[in-house]
């Protein structure tokens, strides 16, 4: 296989392998296997690793069982009379089961149970295998480690707290192991707890139940006994506070002379008074508006009164329009005249009558519209005030009208309220007594839990399964949302279609070393500095060399301009080393035009004092000095030369394209290495001048959205781009991804 062939084989990368979709739509299977060959490591490492730590810990985690008793809470109302009723508690509410959900889950009844079942002496509650947990479990509750606990050979002896500390200890790890689950569209709730212990996770899920049930009946009496007493004392103290508050409203209505009022007037002025305000604020900004610009014509009397006639609201009238129209003309008539006739000519006097006349009329309109937006704001000003005056005078009313109102509304709802509290507690004081006789509960155990045969956790086979799921599905995720973010250039197919261009062809990087580990060369190359013994450079350079020829016509480019995006992409390479496979079958010359930062003399080893472009543009030199002849084999080169303070007027100057013309007649190519394009503005400007333009754009670096953008600007001034070439390709990591 030849070398050419070679490199079309390594190229095979940019031939349509980054297509997301046919062309039908649909989407291809072969991209995202493609995707997925290429980070299968990663793929089968992660999912790996997850499964085993999964299975690994399925194996050896300690077998947790689950037991679940059911509590029946009642809604009904059982008896004729409850303390709930005495207290307003409805019953029926979704409020009244979900608070009775949370005391199941509380912290005091859990105290209740451990305090029944003794806990604090059970090895799965004192704290004594996790010190560092109850530590944590202590800071949470307010209490300091330092007082109750004392660390022994990095252990927390759980004897060393009091019996409150102990009890609240043994309280947090069983609420951590209880759940409640309520039934949905039922009743009944679900009381669940785990254990290692299989027949103490049945225990414990029933002493729960036994623990809610015992604490409603203590509740219900301490609540009956407080509500007796407490309404007793109140009810004497609420008949007091309903006499004083029946005579107090009684001596107001006789006071101020009161029968009914109804609310009516207070209405009625509110609403005036409202619109009032409404009209105040539009008449306030009304106001500034026409203040303003009376104010504008205040300071231009002073300042410029000739200005007054190019106020917006003196160029809005039509007939000052008119005259200032009529006197541009007269004063053309008069600048005829003054060439043609004398001063005293009768034309030339009757033409600056006129003048005058106009002049006068268009005065006195000014100052009629000047007068006229005086009086408008003397107007606004004088509506503000009279508005502000009726604001201010219903307000007066409403608050004298609303004051009494509102002082008999409030002592007849403090009567309303004494009387209805006064007959509350008389009626719930009756029922109170019988209620403290009654004994009935409001939830019962309708399903015991028994011990379980099985653990509930861990699920070993789930574990894993979700495990597996979870690496394959995360690291499969991972690789495509790295592929997706990936915006760089990578296929023909990626050029052709996103930026509109062909692809003339692509230059491998060179490494030291082999393999894709090899360390890459650095940037520019010459072609005296380049190891290519497989020859892959020097063929992909004649293949664009080639393109560039036989895409030309019947009327070859002559002047080839080479630019990219950004620097550091490979142009200065290409320009370089195209030149040079010109060189050997053609008279070429090599222009080094970024003169912001010319790279060329450094790459060939040329003075970096030589005399170049600049100085011929400038004609500080000859152009016999300015081309060195035989550079490289036959290329001539003309560098940069000093480097100029405004090099895009020299790029831009007469003196530049007459350059380009006598060197068109002496070559049969004139290679330019330009500026990037997204730099500086050189190379838009030289592309004007330019026969073809080579767009060099950095294989996986170069953002796609980058190039778009310097290949859309390019367009715009109407540059001829005859294609892409790219820079850079890893040829070895492609044949990698296969």
């Amino acid at each position: 296989m030849s070398i050419f062939n070679q490199q079309n084989d390594s190229s095979q990368y940019y031939s349509g392998s980054s297509s997301s979709g046919s062309d039908d739509g649909e989407v291809n299977l072969r991209e995202y296997l493609r995707v997925v060959a290429k980070n299968k490591w990663l793929i089968i490492a992660t999912t790996a690793i997850l499964t085993g730590v999964a299975a690994l810990y399925a194996k050896t985690a300690t077998p947790i069982y689950e037991a679940t008793s059911t509590l029946l809470i009642e809604g009904e109302k059982k008896n004729a009379v409850s303390i709930e009723d005495l207290y307003g508690i409805d019953k029926t509410s979704s409020d009244y089961f979900q608070t009775q959900y949370e005391i199941l889950k509380s912290r005091e009844l859990a105290e209740k149970i451990v305090e029944n079942l003794e806990l604090i002496t059970h090895e799965e509650f004192n704290g004594k295998d996790q010190p560092s947990a109850v530590e944590n479990m202590l800071a949470g509750l307010g209490i300091s480690s330092d007082q109750q606990v004392g660390p022994t050979e990095g252990e927390v002896r759980f004897s060393q707290m009091d019996d409150r500390t102990q009890r609240l200890v043994a309280a947090e790890t069983f609420l951590r192991r209880l759940s409640i689950a309520p039934v949905r569209k039922t009743k009944l709730v679900k009381i669940s707890f785990e254990s290692t212990d299989p027949v103490f996770a049945a225990k414990a899920a029933n002493a729960v139940g036994e623990a809610y049930i015992e604490n409603y009946l203590e509740s219900k009496a301490e609540m009956t006994e407080t509500a007796t007493t407490w309404m007793s004392g109140r009810l004497s103290g609420l008949k007091v506070s309903l006499e004083a508050s029946e005579k107090k409203l009684q001596q107001y209505k006789e006071d101020n002379q009161l029968v009914d009022f109804g609310g009516g007037v207070t209405r009625f002025n509110e609403q005036e008074l409202s619109n009032f305000s409404g009209k105040l604020i539009d008449a306030q900004r009304e106001l500034a508006e026409k203040q303003s610009l009376y104010d504008e014509i205040k300071r231009l009397r002073k300042s410029a009164p000739e200005l007054l006639e190019n106020m917006p609201s003196v160029q809005r009238s039509s007939i000052v329009q008119t005259y200032k129209v009529e006197r541009a003309k007269v004063e053309r008539e008069l600048d005829e005249l003054s060439n043609k006739y004398g001063d005293r000519h009768p034309k030339m006097i009757d033409a600056r009558s006129r003048l005058s006349v106009i002049q006068r009329n268009l005065d006195l309109e000014i100052r009629r519209i000047i007068s006229s937006i005086e009086k408008d704001a003397e107007l606004a000003r004088a509506n503000v005030n009279v508005l502000k005056r009726s604001v201010a005078s219903g307000k007066a009313e409403i608050q004298n009208i609303g004051r009494k109102s509102f002082e008999l509304d409030q002592l007849q709802r403090e009567v309303d309220n004494n009387r209805n509290l006064y007959d509350t507690f008389f009626s719930r004081i009756r029922e109170t007594d019988e209620a403290g006789s009654l004994n009935s509960t409001n939830a019962h155990i309708s399903d015991q839990a028994v011990p379980p045969f099985f653990a509930s956790k861990p699920k070993k086979a789930l574990v894993v399964a979700l495990a597996f799921l979870a690496g394959l599905i995360g690291s499969l995720a991972f690789a495509f949302l790295r592929e997706y973010m990936d915006d760089s250039v990578r296929g023909a197919e990626d050029i052709e279609e996103k930026l509109g261009l062909p692809l003339l062809g692509i230059i491998p990087q060179l490494k030291y070393g082999k393999g894709l580990f090899g360390k890459a060369t650095d940037l520019p190359l010459s072609p005296q500095a380049i190891d290519d013994q497989r020859g892959t450079f020097s063929e992909s350079i004649r293949t664009i060399r080639t393109s560039v020829t036989l895409n030309s016509g019947d009327v070859p480019d002559k002047v080839i301009m080479i630019t990219s995006s950004v620097p550091n992409e490979g142009k200065t390479t290409l320009s370089i080393n195209l030149a040079y496979s010109m060189s050997q079958v053609e008279k070429v010359l090599l222009i080094d035009a970024d003169m912001r930062r010319p790279s060329v003399h450094k790459t060939l080893g040329l003075p970096a004092d030589a005399v170049g472009l600049a100085n011929l543009i400038e004609k500080t030199a000859k152009a016999q000095d300015c081309i060195m002849k035989g550079v490289i084999g036959n290329l001539d080169v003309m560098t940069a030369g000093g480097v100029p303070s405004n090099p895009l007027e020299l790029i831009s100057s007469k003196r530049f394209a007459y350059l380009l013309e006598q060197l068109r007649k002496h070559y049969d190519r004139v290679i330019i290495d330009c500026a990037p394009v997204q730099a500086v503005s050189d190379s838009l400007v030289l592309s004007q001048s330019a026969d073809s333009v080579l767009y060099v754009v950095r294989s996986v670096v170069t953002p796609m959205p980058l190039a778009q953008r310097g290949v859309a600007r390019m367009k715009q001034v109407g540059a001829k781009i005859k294609g892409i070439v790219v820079t850079q390709v890893d040829i070895e990591k492609l044949q990698s991804y296969g």
